[in-house]
């Protein structure tokens, strides 16, 4: 079928600190509408790529029917340089109104946490907070009908939400059958300055620690994607362009174990041949486990620790106790797994700092390095990291500087617990992740 309409989709992310990260989520949208929305054809522009007088030459010259932009980020999560990205977001929205009629339409993982601040700011005439698919899709056909958008989940019209209850809804269904086509030109650029790719293998997070937005950018129901699927997304992405590093950015990768040994098994018989990293949860993690993940190409893991402290960890909402963390330090440790603690926490006392210290040693790490946070109060953020006791299966050689990254609590906001590498760390590490934050090097 010949297309008959054009959605344009903007990612509006410009921040490239410590590096940029590819705009996962367009590329998301732009393959489950080619497939459910055939008429439609898909424009996208990624404001890391091309300037905002290019985005109004090419309304202009497209006049797409509806222009939709994600907004990814709310902040840089440095508390050194505080703001937000609002003023560079209505730079973009004003200059889509200048430049062609057709309905804004504004989404992504900030917009998400603050949709209504947002909506009132941009004067957007539809946004979609949450998992946006299928959403979107809905909304385009009721634009396609002339009729006014109504049932559709994470719907928010000028004005207010659609549906009068208090956001985050519940939500009436999710997807489980995602695949994802990168764009030639985005990995070409994101894989030469970041030195990897992001994909997802399942959304949503049951937990329910104090400090964290994906709840609210994914909801709380967990669901895994189509294993098959996402490794064929895998192979292609490797094939085609030459990528084999990823990072999996869901909120915590371990939570089903069931869905990830068969997406391992199904990476090892097809002979995926990536490197991959992800967030993990210290809770209930053995060796027999990261034996495998470490067989389909598992490099590097990075723990939700947040602190060293029982009672600590319990005001966080954290299920796990500082005998899960020291458990799952020695099983990555014992199955060759490069792994970092990332945790937040006021300046160790001086009667404190030897047991914390002692602490961050008994899980492999060297000393705890200071790193920036940028949590609501400003506080200072630490780190360690640990390398495995014996040769390992090597680092991701990815080109330029070695930038080790901060974890960050909202893939939006990026802000919260941060981390760094001690001088036990590997000297090359980098991920893909939906937040940015700040990083540090490693010592010598």
């Amino acid at each position: 079928m010949t297309p008959q309409r054009r959605i344009l989709l903007v990612s509006a992310n410009r921040h490239r600190e410590p590096y940029p990260v590819y705009p996962l989520g367009l590329s998301y949208l732009k393959s489950y509408l080619r497939r459910r929305m055939p008429h439609y054809e898909v424009l996208l522009f990624d404001c890391n790529l091309g300037s905002v007088a290019q985005l109004e030459e090419l309304i202009r010259r497209e006049r797409p029917d509806v222009v939709g932009v994600s907004l990814r980020n709310v902040d840089g999560a440095n508390s050194l340089r505080e703001g937000n990205f609002l003023a560079g977001y209505l730079e973009i929205t004003q200059a889509v109104r200048r430049a062609g009629t057709a309905p804004l339409l504004i989404g992504g993982a900030g917009f998400s946490i603050f949709p209504e601040h947002f909506m009132e700011a941009t004067g957007a005439d539809y946004g979609l907070a949450g998992e946006g698919e299928e959403s979107l899709a809905q909304l385009l056909e009721a634009l396609d009908e002339g009729g006014e958008p109504h049932g559709i989940d994470g719907l928010f019209l000028r004005g207010g939400a659609a549906d009068r209850e208090p956001y985050p809804r519940p939500r009436s269904r999710y997807l489980h059958e995602l695949d994802v086509e990168f764009e030639e030109e985005w990995v070409a650029y994101y894989w030469k300055y970041s030195g990897m790719l992001n994909i997802q293998t399942k959304r949503g997070c049951p937990y329910d620690c104090v400090y964290c937005s994906y709840p609210v950018i994914d909801g709380r129901t967990m669901r895994t994607l189509d294993a098959a699927k996402i490794v064929d997304d895998i192979i292609r992405l490797k094939r085609s362009m030459g990528v084999d590093y990823l990072f999996f950015t869901d909120s915590v990768f371990n939570i089903c174990p069931g869905f990830n040994a068969r997406l391992a098994e199904e990476l090892i018989r097809r002979e995926a041949g990536i490197r991959w990293g992800a967030y993990f949860t210290p809770l209930g993690l053995g060796r027999e486990e990261l034996e495998l993940y470490r067989h389909s190409g598992l490099t590097h893991i990075e723990f939700g620790t947040e602190s060293f402290d029982d009672a600590t960890l319990e005001a966080y909402g954290k299920r796990f106790t500082f005998d899960d963390v020291l458990r799952a330090s020695e099983a990555a440790l014992a199955a060759n797994v490069y792994y970092s603690l990332l945790y937040t926490s006021t300046t160790p006392t001086s009667s404190s700092w030897g047991a914390w210290a002692r602490r961050c040693r008994a899980c492999g790490g060297g000393l705890p390095v200071r790193a920036t946070s940028a949590t609501a109060s400003s506080s200072p953020t630490w780190g360690c990291a640990s390398t495995p006791t014996r040769g390992s299966t090597g680092w991701p050689s990815s080109r330029g500087s070695s930038r080790p990254t901060t974890r960050s609590s909202s893939r939006a906001t990026g802000s919260a617990p941060t981390s760094t590498w001690s001088r036990r760390a590997p000297r090359r590490s980098r991920r893909a992740r939906r937040g940015s934050s700040l990083t540090t090097r490693p010592t010598r």
